[in-house]
């Protein structure tokens, strides 16, 4: 801390030049980011005041002038600013400074958003020149100015004492503490050791220190508040919360009214009573109420708000009013609340609610013979009601159909009379909707007939009705009410036209009397109807083909029947002419339906059409075939004549005796019906012919009404052998040609011969490629072997002999003969091709078919530099090694180049390195550590690497035995060692060559071997090692991060159930224990000490340890020296890192007077003026600091407790007893259980006033076995 002190008090002095607040803010936000105290800035800042502008920037009238205190205390406040004193303040609203002495304005703007913000206060100061008193307190600021009262700032309770620090003085020991009383006032006591230090220098106080409470809002609309610093005005802006309307409706379209809602919110809960609301529609409300009624009262249209309003932040009005007809014309009802303060609007709030489509307005017209009857009358009916819920009561109609005293209206409470144009409503208020029916006569000469009727307010609008509907009705004579139609549909398989018939009458018509004829009828019982029980109403008049209808059905009605037809020979499309009539029509319809006649033939051969052999010898194959025909009309004596060929010498196309009775034909009678195998001699014959054969059918195919044929059969098609001689390839296209009833089709069948033997050769190239070397100095020369695999054998084989004469493996001479070899050099720009490798070989077995091909892949391998041997895939080569890699190594079929790829790697040299880092004093108490080197291949795994003479050996064995180590040492954060020289980058390992990485593990420091390879700990703390990896020359580190064990200092302090500083006179001493925790351990456990080492036993019973404890007395100014040393750090059972957290906790009292030592019982313990209560535990830490436990002091006091008994809504005391008895009870806190105070019952009656009091009663006590029981 001293040296950062040191570097702000340089950065201020080299900025001086500059705006010295610009400066400030930098040290301040350095201070921030390193959690730099307070105190240590304020002296150097103080240091650089040295130029009239920066002294510009305090304000000379900053003061905190109190009234004096006891003692002859020193107040800190002082009105100069200058070089040599001051006092600085810095105010912040949570995260936002509001105010700051530093700033030539130093009031700032900011506004809170919510009811409350948190202030923090800074205070620094410097006065020279001091004499302390000798008595505390020495110091003392009065706050009393502030303007800050118990109801609008509530101090923190951690902020009513504290901690002065003076850099100058100590950067770790507190120069004093302080506490704020509650009469407003900082008292500051100095430590005894601070006070020589001052006295002995040149008498300057440096301090600061930091306090903080909570502010609320203001009880009015702004909520700003303000307090006074050195006559500076600061103020706390709060986010204004004025009152507010909201007002919302909704149409109730039961009744007709509209309901209205007031919202008036009062964020702040204010007394609203100087505001006013008022609101159009109040003059017309209805029902109107105010939550809560005593907020507001309403009175000649307006409502005003009454002191009650204070403490309610929401005020809800609600009324209503009836729905005009005007509102209705304008099709909405619009409404303004308006909430005013001293005739002055504050806010106000428009609300509109639509009436659109308030009406609805329907006019049908029905003709009469749709219900029945055929008078040539139109029947019309009105039908009108309100949306809304309003009364149709006045309102006017329109309609120059109605005639006079000819309608009826529903319901019968509602009359109409006739005024002017208009036939007006007479109904109830609450009629709603209403019904008007009437009839207009037809003629014959008019079809169209319309009518419209318009509806109006009482009070109409001649351009804005309130509703109006227009219709045109039809009304049709004798000869159109009912409708025919006819239509076929012809089934090609059953060779069958269903005829369907259509009648539909107009609705309501009956069919009675209607007469339709058709040629086409069959028979009754022939002819369906839909529905069926519409047949019941008809008769058929076979002898004419006539169905009449009697009755009254009049529903519409389906005729179904159907007609064979004989289909023509040799014709491809025919017409089905139909005709029909009714006698309400003279005219008779014809139908026609278009009807197809199939007549096809498909020929396919069933199998692939082409196929590829090689072979010399001679070739047989059996072909399938197949026919497909579908004929409507006679199979009988039609032939089906099948013709076979061929194209090509020497070849054959037959049908065998056995495949001409294998024919198989099935037939169906619909496309997707199930097939009938047809018998041979009773349906069809079948005759050879001279290059195929022929089918006749009989008639027993017409008989049973088939339409398609299939027809399956085998051929036999044969290529003979070849000639030596033969030109390949050889093709042959054997044919097959199908007639039948002047239909034809075909298909073939194409034989392609090839030559069964095969001895194809290829030519290979081999590259060599040079990588990461130097050209000037690679090896001479290359030998290269071949390799090859079959396709029948993957196994890969070294290609043997010579250039002239390769052998293969299974050749003759094959194992005695020497490998083929290559050698490249740069002579031939390392570039070679070998000719005449065999590519693919096969030749014709017996029976001239070709024997299996075999297929040779080939692949290259480097195996000697300059005639020494290669092994693994690299070799040593100068100062460093090759690797070897190869393109295709799955081997190539065919012409192409091979490349060989040799890339260099050179050796490394690695200098160990030490780096000490983490805490102070980072590896002082080490002199040397010992690491081994380790290397790893796949950058996860590592093993020592060792040494046989002067060659690295890397064989995975984990025992450090014979490993290369070094020893590193020196001065300073970073140690050296010897160098690793030669190592190389790239091994062979695991089957394969791998990158080489390394890095160095720490076995030893000093004498003492390190187990773990990631931490280890020493008598002065604790170190995390990492190491880094290194693949290239350089350094190779290993760094131990250090942390430092640490010191606690216990610490008690005092204080009454107020908080405010108690003395504890009747207090000789206290023993507090230290206790820590692990890492994922909530319990703590007591440290112990054994030979001068702390134990740390988790709880466990260690053989002549002792707890660690201290003892606090008065003299000791209720603290001791610290536990020093202790870990903070360590390693745990499974080997990781584990944090220690440390608290106190006190475990005995040694009351003034007593020897003996008394054991706290629920924390608390006695004495004879009261008890006091001690906090399970200190705060707990894991860093270098100061435990402090604070005691808690209760009285013991004589209470006084009043009863009283009050009668309500008793008139009449008579109807009172006499006298109650009551008796007084209290709770202990050891047993949480009501318990009768002894001789404690009192009567009351109407001469005590129904009340008693009970005196001299006790707060507490103790129990004998020490146990403090609080009385409630």
């Amino acid at each position: 801390m001293k040296d950062f002190q040191f570097v702000i008090q340089n950065f201020l002095k080299n900025h001086e030049k500059h705006k010295k607040y610009i400066a400030l803010l930098t040290v301040l936000s350095l201070m921030v980011s390193f959690a730099v105290p307070f105190s240590l800035i304020m002296p150097a800042v103080s240091m650089t005041k040295e130029s009239s502008s920066f002294q510009n920037m305090y304000d000379d009238n900053l003061t905190l002038l109190g009234a004096g205190i006891e003692n002859g205390a020193i107040n800190l406040s002082c009105n100069n600013n200058n070089n040599d004193e001051y006092f600085h303040v810095v105010v912040k609203a949570g995260e936002n400074e509001i105010y700051n002495s530093y700033d030539e304005t130093p009031s700032k703007d900011y506004t809170v958003s919510g009811d409350s913000v948190k202030l923090d206060f800074s205070l620094a100061y410097k006065k020279k020149n001091v004499t302390l008193p000798s008595t505390a307190p020495h110091l003392y600021v009065d706050l009393t100015q502030l303007g800050l009262s118990d109801t609008t700032f509530v101090l923190d309770e951690n902020s009513r004492s504290g901690y002065i620090f003076d850099g100058d003085y100590s950067t770790s020991a507190e120069a004093g503490t302080y506490e704020i009383t509650d009469d407003g006032y900082i008292k500051i006591t100095l430590t005894d050791d601070y006070i020589k230090h001052v006295n002995s220098g040149d008498k300057s106080l440096v301090g600061s220190l930091e306090f903080s409470g909570t502010m609320k809002r203001a009880d009015n609309e702004d909520g700003d508040r303000k307090f006074d610093i050195g006559g500076q005005e600061v103020t706390v802006k709060f986010e204004d919360k004025m009152p507010s309307v909201n007002k919302s409706s909704s149409v109730n379209k039961t009744d007709g009214t509209i309901q209205w809602t007031i919202v008036v919110s009062n964020p702040a809960k204010i007394d609203l009573s100087s505001y006013t609301l008022t609101d159009q529609m109040f003059q017309y409300a209805k029902n109107l109420t105010i939550n809560p009624d005593s907020a507001g009262s309403f009175s000649n249209s307006e409502i005003k708000f009454t002191a009650d309003s204070k403490g309610v932040e929401y005020i809800t009005i609600t009324y209503s009013t009836d729905i005009t007809p005007e509102q209705l014309k304008n099709e909405k009802a619009s409404n303004t609340a308006q909430l005013t303060k001293d005739d002055k609007t504050i806010t106000s709030n428009p609300s509109e609610v639509s009436l659109r489509n308030a009406f609805n307005v329907d006019k049908k017209g029905t003709p009469d013979y749709q219900t029945g009857a055929y008078e040539n009358k139109i029947n019309w009916e009105i039908n009108i009601s309100s949306n809304y819920g309003t009364s149709l009561n006045g309102y006017k109609i329109t309609d120059n159909q109605i005639p006079d005293g000819e309608y009826t209206i529903e319901p019968d409470t509602v009359t109409i009379s006739k005024s002017g144009n208009y036939w007006v409503i007479n109904a109830p208020d609450n009629q709603k909707s209403v019904k008007i029916k009437y009839s207009t006569d037809t003629d014959s000469s008019n079809t169209q007939y319309n009518n419209k009727v318009k509806f109006d307010y009482p009070d109409p609008d001649p351009d804005k009705p309130a509703g109006e509907k227009d219709i045109t009705v039809e009304y049709k004579n004798s000869d159109d009410l009912i409708s025919v139609d006819k239509s076929g549909n012809y089934d090609k398989d059953k060779h069958e036209i269903t005829w369907t018939i259509n009648i539909k009458p107009e609705q309501g018509c009956s069919l009675s009397g209607y007469e339709i004829s058709d040629t086409q009828f069959p028979d009754w019982d022939k002819i369906s109807f839909s529905p069926d029980y519409a047949k019941n109403s008809a008769t058929y008049d076979s002898a004419n083909h006539k169905i009449t209808f009697n009755g009254t059905y009049s529903g519409n009605v389906t005729l179904q029947y159907t007609t064979k037809i004989d289909i023509p020979e040799n014709v491809q499309t025919t017409i089905v002419s139909n005709d029909f009539s009714d006698n309400r029509k003279p005219s008779t319809s014809t139908v026609t339906v278009k009807v197809d006649v199939r007549n096809s033939l498909e020929k396919s051969l069933n199998q692939n059409k082409t196929e590829t052999v090689a072979s010399n010898g001679s070739i047989t194959k059996n072909l399938s075939w197949k026919a497909d025909i579908v004929l409507d009309g006679s199979f009988k004596d039609l032939v089906y004549n099948d013709t076979l060929s061929v194209v090509g010498d020497g070849a054959s196309h037959t049908i065998t005796d056995d495949q001409l009775n294998s024919i198989q034909i099935t037939a169906r009678t619909s496309q997707y019906g199930g097939p009938t195998t047809l018998v041979k001699d009773t349906d069809y014959t079948i005759t050879r012919t001279g290059s195929g054969f022929s089918i006749k059918f009989n008639e027993s195919l017409d008989n049973s009404g088939f339409n398609y044929l299939n027809i399956t059969y085998n051929t036999t098609v044969t290529a003979d052998k070849t000639d030596e001689n033969a030109s390949y390839p050889v093709d042959y296209e054997f044919k097959n040609n199908a007639e039948f009833n002047g239909n034809s089709k075909g298909d073939s069948f194409t034989l392609t011969r090839t030559n069964p033997n095969v001895d194809e050769k290829m030519n290979l190239g081999v590259n060599k490629k040079w990588n990461n070397d130097d050209a000037d100095s690679r090896p001479q020369n290359i030998t290269v072997k071949v390799m090859y695999k079959t396709n029948l054998d993957g196994t890969w084989r070294y290609v043997k002999g010579t250039e002239d004469n390769f052998i293969m493996y299974g050749q003759s001479g094959y194992d005695s003969a020497s490998d083929y070899t290559l050698t490249l050099s740069s002579s031939d720009n390392w570039d070679k091709t070998i000719s005449g490798l065999p590519k693919k070989f096969s030749q014709a077995k017996n029976d001239g078919t070709q024997d299996t091909i075999t297929e040779y892949y080939y692949k290259v391998v480097e195996t000697a530099v300059d005639g020494k041997t290669i092994s693994n895939g690299m070799f040593e080569y100068g100062n460093g090694a090759y690797t070897v890699s190869y393109s295709n190594e799955n081997g190539v079929n065919g012409d192409n180049i091979l490349y060989i790829n040799n890339t260099y790697y050179s050796d490394i040299t690695l200098t160990p390195q030490k780096i000490w880092s983490g805490d102070s004093n980072s590896g002082e108490e080490i002199n040397s550590i010992t690491a081994v080197l380790m290397y790893s291949v796949d950058n996860y795994n590592y093993y020592p690497v060792k040494k046989n003479g002067n060659n690295y050996v890397f064989d995975k064995n984990t025992d450090i035995a014979d490993a290369c180590t070094v020893t590193l040492s020196g001065n300073g954060n970073t140690w050296t060692g010897a160098n690793f020289e030669n190592l190389p980058s790239r091994i062979f390992a695991d089957g394969s060559i791998k990158e080489c990485r390394y890095k160095l593990r720490e076995i030893k420091y000093n004498d003492t071997e390190i187990s773990n390879e990631n931490r280890f700990e020493t008598s002065a703390g604790y170190y995390t090692i990492y190491s880094s990896p290194a693949n290239s020359s350089g350094n190779i580190s290993v760094t131990n991060t250090f942390t430092k064990n640490i010191d606690i200092t216990p610490e008690k302090t005092w204080v009454d159930k107020n908080h405010k500083s108690h003395t504890p006179d009747d207090v000789a001493e206290i023993t507090v224990r230290l206790e820590y925790s692990n890492s994922n351990d909530n319990n703590y456990y007591p440290v112990k000490i054994k030979d001068n080492q702390y134990i740390f036993d988790n709880g466990g019973n260690t053989e002549g340890a002792v707890f660690a404890e201290k003892v606090l007395t008065s003299g000791s100014n209720w603290t001791s020296d610290a536990w020093s040393n202790l870990p903070k750090k360590y390693i745990g059972s499974d080997g990781n890192e584990k944090t220690r957290t440390y608290r106190i906790v006190e475990v005995s009292y040694k009351l003034t007077g007593s020897n003996d030592s008394q054991t706290l019982i629920n924390n608390k313990f006695s004495t004879s003026g009261g008890y006091y209560e001690s906090p399970q535990s200190s705060g707990s830490t894991n860093n270098t600091s100061k435990l402090s436990l604070q005691n808690k002091f209760y009285p013991n006091e004589k209470l006084t407790i009043t009863a009283s008994k009050t009668w309500r809504d008793v008139s009449d005391s008579s109807n009172m007893p006499e006298s109650i008895t009551v008796e007084l009870q209290r709770k202990p806190s050891n047993t949480g259980i009501w318990e009768k105070v002894e001789n404690s019952e009192k009567k009351l009656n109407s001469q005590n006033s129904w009340k008693c009091d009970w005196s001299e009663l006790i707060n507490q006590e103790t129990l004998a076995d020490g146990t403090v029981v609080i009385y409630t």
